[in-house]
């Protein structure tokens, strides 16, 4: 997810890959990342010294290991941008130890395409302006809705796990095709297209 964010970011233009710091684990994305020009940092700590504004892309499951690390470096000048489902921003300014500039965030997957929905809350003390760097971030790669805090636990059935329910259905669609000999990459394409075509008489006919 956070290789999709940047990757939107770096395709509007909004920055360069100099201007967008990473902190990674894995060796070798820490190789593609420096080949790719990003500044690689060898701690969180590092990272958010170096950054006005730090994405906290991790699964939430693992948000215990980077917690301490964070208590540690944040300061209250740095604004975070989390995409931890099922974290509350009570939870997280609690680790951090003070109340910090906070933006929740809830994207999809389809957001490593491009075509994103990633529903974003503002956490005070974070500013208008804070949520608006968010929003620039998130819309690079598909659309955002802005909700209150307390309900980011409630989208996330919305647009966070629906997009599998969608995947499920059109695997059973393509099963169903299966089953009467229909050849699969044209059902799979004709099964798509009116997902789409019905997302947009959704949007557009007022029904």
């Amino acid at each position: 997810m956070a290789g999709a964010i940047i990757s939107g970011i770096l395709g509007r233009e909004l920055m360069g890959p100099g201007d967008i710091g990473i902190c990674e684990t894995d060796l070798d994305k820490q190789q593609t990342y420096r080949a790719a020009g990003h500044p690689v940092y060898d701690s969180i700590g590092a990272l958010i010294a170096a950054c006005d504004a730090v994405v906290l892309a991790v699964k939430p499951q693992g948000f215990g290991a980077v917690a301490q690390e964070l208590a540690q470096a944040m300061t209250p000048d740095k604004l975070l941008i989390s995409i931890m489902a099922g974290i509350p921003g009570k939870r997280i300014q609690d680790s951090v130890g003070f109340p910090c500039r906070l933006i929740l965030t809830m994207p999809n997957t389809p957001l490593m395409l491009g075509h994103g929905a990633t529903a974003i809350a503002r956490v005070e003390p974070a500013t208008e302006a804070d949520l608006a760097c968010a929003r620039a971030i998130f819309e690079s790669a598909g659309v955002v809705g802005e909700i209150a805090p307390d309900k980011m636990n409630a989208v996330i059935p919305i647009n966070g796990s629906s997009p599998a329910f969608f995947y499920r259905f059109a695997k059973l669609a393509a099963d169903c095709a299966e089953d009467y000999s229909i050849d699969g990459e044209t059902a799979l394409q004709l099964f798509c297209q009116t997902m789409i075509g019905s997302a947009h008489m959704l949007l557009e006919s007022g029904k």
